[in-house]
């Protein structure tokens, strides 16, 4: 990459960097984060280790169950710890209001109230009501409150109670923190065996509840055992769970709140119905060693909220249930910080801007479509690790990057494209210069090393042919001409490398690859014969043209050479030419000449008869000599093209075959049968320039033996 894209990619890097992290530090757009994140959620599964005493539909029946939940007494919190108690729960956790003391008559107190009722009414007495229930209200510490704290105090199992935190202000829905702890409302409930945390949770702005406070140190009252410090109610059944202090989530400070890393979907948890735990219906193995957790799941009771796991709200105890597991496991979830989603966008926005600038433009689609992609699944492959990334802004920053260098490119690209269309539209298919303006990077100053083919065409005796002629009508033929055969080269993904004269000098396989230069080089020098032959009509339909009779015998001849050679632009920054440099250059100029020597049109080097043949040839090809061309001191196979296949006739073909066998017998000084072998090619076509000469060379040698060191390679001097 030039210096000055390397200096524009990254400054349009930074720019859209600072964009997205202005953006990404007000965040407008957490909601969008939240709801994206949702939908990656799948669940773990809820644990085995905690089962849910549900006071549910059945245990509210009048019928079958306890009745109205308003109307049950305390006491019935003390049965179920006594009834659940010898299956040894390692935890009994109420996720209940007792801050306050039972009020009115006992149950105790009413079966007086009723007996005295029936003695009264049994003396015919009148009965007032009024005093009746004042004689016989409960004393300050009420009975079932008594024998609730009994229960607390004799139970095998550690109970957990709730407490509920008061603010200094009012508690924010936008805000993931807890404003300040004004006071704490605690159970009348206490002693060694209980431990109490608060219920206090905090939706986000959307409703939705995706965190919670594991812990508030120092941030209110002293309570009671607790320091100074306050508790959630998940936390505090973790410790006596474990036994120990519940683990922090990765990063969880006393300010910031900890994710809620979901585990299963509402209702998902082993469940009794408080009715049945009383009865004792249930499988004793959902009790023994588990964390029950005591709470509604009622409809009627309204304690549900809305989850990321499902539509489906979910009761307030499941989703203690679900931090205990969390808190238990220490399978936490942790959030992309600011800091660490700025890095991810300075690392996109740089290096991203760099591939765009130096990625060729027909790519520009799939790559903007693939990071897209990525972003997300990235996302949800480490979602899957409980690490929430954030893709909103990471997905603005790309999709700007996106945009701001595609502008940028097209701005200053067209008129790049512009200049290369103009300098390479005569040079070049109009196929290839579409794929060096999609990668203009082909045409930078310098030369690549590269297996092509290079093909040299020179009209027969123009030069004598011009000398009659006005300059203006050599123009003419030579435009005519020059037109037609380049035509025939662009149709077959040939280059222009030069016109010189009446010469023409042509590339294939390059700027662009082409693995089948060779062939393509041989059909573009059959195809100029035809193109020739289609010029001739032309010219003969001319009404007036000097010299017509001899324009319309123009011919040319061709030769090709294949090989390695360096292509490129060579000159300077400001001038250059699009050429290839190497020895089949050379070569490829000297084969046009040896046309000459042979009376043949066509003429190709062994590197191109071998890479036709290796595959399907469509040529007829005749060997015609080893030769040494002036200027190289190895000798080189030559071939000639003599025709398309499909355009061979018997007479051809069996001249060919006479000639190849001649040929070969020539070699072996065996002069006499290859003298026939000609003079029988010649029978078939008798204008075969070819046949004629070596006929020639065997009737020399017979009348004048070579010297026994003699060769048949040809020393060819002149070009």
């Amino acid at each position: 990459m030039a210096q000055s894209k390397q200096k524009s990619a990254l400054a349009v890097g930074i720019a859209v960097l600072l964009i997205v992290a202005i953006l990404a530090w007000i965040n407008p757009l957490q909601t969008v984060q939240w709801k994206i994140s949702d939908l990656f959620f799948r669940g773990r599964g809820a644990s085995d280790m905690i089962t849910v005493i549900s006071i549910d539909e059945k245990s509210l029946d009048p019928l079958i169950g306890l009745g109205r939940f308003k109307d049950w007494p305390r006491s019935y919190y003390s049965q179920l710890i006594r009834a659940i108690g010898p299956r040894k729960p390692a935890v009994i956790a109420f996720d209940l209001d007792f801050r306050d003391a039972s009020r009115g008559i006992s149950a105790l107190r009413l079966q007086q109230v009723l007996r005295e009722y029936e003695r009264v009414s049994g003396d015919g007495g009148n009965l007032n009501w009024p005093s009746l229930l004042k004689k016989f209200e409960d004393p300050k510490e009420h009975p079932d409150d008594v024998d609730f704290q009994k229960a607390i105090d004799e139970s095998s199992a550690p109970i957990v109670l709730t407490s509920s935190l008061t603010f200094s202000e009012e508690l924010s829905e936008a805000s993931q923190k807890f404003p300040a702890v004004a006071s704490v409302v605690m159970p009348i409930f206490g002693g060694p065996n209980l431990a109490i945390g608060y219920k206090n949770v905090m939706r986000d702005r959307d409703g939705i509840l995706r965190r919670f406070m594991p812990a508030l140190s120092g941030a209110g009252p002293e309570t009671d055992g607790q320091d100074g410090g306050l508790k959630s109610f998940a936390a505090a059944i973790a410790e006596k769970y474990k036994g120990q202090i519940a683990p922090e989530s990765p990063g969880q400070s006393d300010e910031k709140q900890m994710l809620i890393n979901y585990a299963a979907k509402p209702f998902s948890y082993n469940r009794i119905s408080f009715a049945d735990a009383l009865s004792g219906n249930y499988d004793a193995e959902k009790i023994e060693g588990k964390i029950v957790i005591v709470g509604a799941t009622a409809n009627i009771l309204q304690d549900f909220h809305l989850t990321p796991t499902s539509r489906e709200a979910m009761p307030g105890v499941e989703i203690n249930a679900t931090l205990v597991q969390q808190l238990v496991d220490g399978k936490f979830a942790t959030e992309q910080g600011y800091f660490s989603l700025l890095l991810l966008l300075a690392l996109l926005a740089v290096v991203g801007s760099f591939i765009l600038f130096i990625l060729p433009i027909r790519f520009f689609g799939w790559i903007f479509a693939v990071i897209l992609l990525i972003i997300p699944a990235s996302a949800f492959a480490l979602y899957q690790t409980g690490y929430i990334l954030n893709i909103v802004y990471p997905e603005i920053a790309w999709i700007l990057l996106s945009v701001a260098v595609l502008i940028y490119r097209n701005k200053t690209e067209l008129r790049a494209n512009r200049e290369i269309r103009k300098a390479f539209a005569h040079y070049v298919s109009p196929v290839v210069v579409n794929e060096l303006v999609k990668d203009p990077s082909l045409l930078k100053l310098g030369g690549k090393r590269e297996q092509i083919s290079v093909l040299f065409s020179d009209i027969v005796g123009f030069t004598g042919f011009a000398e009659n002629l006005s300059p203006e009508d050599t123009v003419a033929v030579l435009n005519d001409y020059l037109t037609a055969m380049t035509e025939v080269i662009f149709g077959f993904n040939g280059t222009l490398d030069k016109y010189q004269g009446d010469a023409i000098m042509a590339l294939f396989g390059a700027p662009l690859l082409d693995l089948h230069h060779a062939v393509n080089a041989c059909h573009s020098a059959l195809g100029m014969r035809r193109g020739l032959i289609s010029l001739h009509e032309k010219w003969n339909m001319l009404p007036e043209f000097p010299l017509k009779e001899e324009l319309v015998k123009l011919d040319f001849r061709v030769g090709i050479a294949s090989g390695p050679a360096v292509v490129g632009n060579v000159g300077s920054e400001k001038r250059f030419d699009y050429t290839a440099i190497g020895d089949i250059v050379n070569l490829g100029s000297r084969l046009e000449g040896v046309n000459k020597k042979y009376g043949t049109r066509v003429i190709v080097d062994k590197n191109t008869f071998t890479l036709v043949t290796e595959n399907h040839n469509p040529f007829a090809f005749r060997k015609l000599d080893t030769v040494r061309v002036k200027g190289k001191m190895h000798e080189t196979e030559i071939f000639e093209v003599y025709a398309l296949n499909e355009n061979v006739t018997s007479d051809m073909k069996a001249m060919l075959d006479d000639f190849e066998n001649g040929r070969i017998l020539y070699t072996q000084r065996n002069f006499t049968e290859a003298k026939q072998y000609f003079e029988s090619a010649l029978s078939h076509v008798s204008s075969d320039s070819p046949s004629q000469i070596y006929l020639n060379r065997c009737k020399f040698f017979l009348r004048k033996p070579p010297s026994m060191d003699w060769s048949p390679i040809v020393n060819l001097e002149e070009k």
